[in-house]
């Protein structure tokens, strides 16, 4: 992970770290206790440096669920608009204060299509399950790994539809993996 502790950084402390899966990088930005409203990360801090157009996606909102309106649910992150880490302030209490945190994915965005992945997990793209991303014109072909009867769900925005798309698939019996298209 980097630390982002440069002065013009968050107040608190931001890491960023990635997975690669095929030609790709899919980036996660972690923010904890960065307090002071409008803090942001650019496109600069993340490592290796992002091509093309990307989406972050606020991991652990229960309302971004298939379905969701991408509008409420993505940022469209570039080097003119970056990223906004503002985790919020602890109110007086007498109680301890659990740490306040953001955890964002961060996907490539390639011919409209990006794969958000499976947003229940820490690392919704990881190579360990991800095995191959196909991106074209017509869609997004994602090969995974598994185990029998195991059923993979992957969320993704698409060109078409104003709302978050999920697919699946299902690992066949005495199978290791399986494909999710989505067209």
């Amino acid at each position: 992970p980097t630390d982002l502790g440069d002065p013009a950084a968050p107040s608190g402390h931001v890491w960023t770290t990635a997975s690669h899966v095929t030609d790709d990088t899919w980036h996660l930005v972690l923010a904890v206790e960065t307090s002071n409203p409008g803090e942001t990360v650019g496109v600069a801090e993340l490592f290796p440096r992002v091509t093309g157009d990307i989406v972050a996606f606020e991991m652990g909102r229960e309302e971004c669920v298939e379905g969701s309106p991408v509008a409420s649910c993505i940022s469209y992150f570039s080097e003119s608009k970056p990223l906004d880490v503002h985790t919020g302030t602890h109110t007086e209490s007498s109680a301890p204060a659990p740490l306040l945190f953001k955890h964002f994915a961060v996907s490539p965005v390639r011919h409209g299509y990006a794969l958000l992945g499976e947003t229940s997990k820490f690392v919704p793209v990881s190579p360990d399950r991800v095995t191959a991303v196909r991106f074209a014109e017509s869609g997004v072909e994602v090969s995974v790994k598994g185990t029998a009867a195991e059923k993979i769900e992957m969320l993704f925005v698409t060109p078409s539809s104003p709302t978050l798309v999920a697919a699946r698939c299902t690992v066949a019996a005495g199978g290791k993996g399986c494909t999710i298209v989505v067209a």
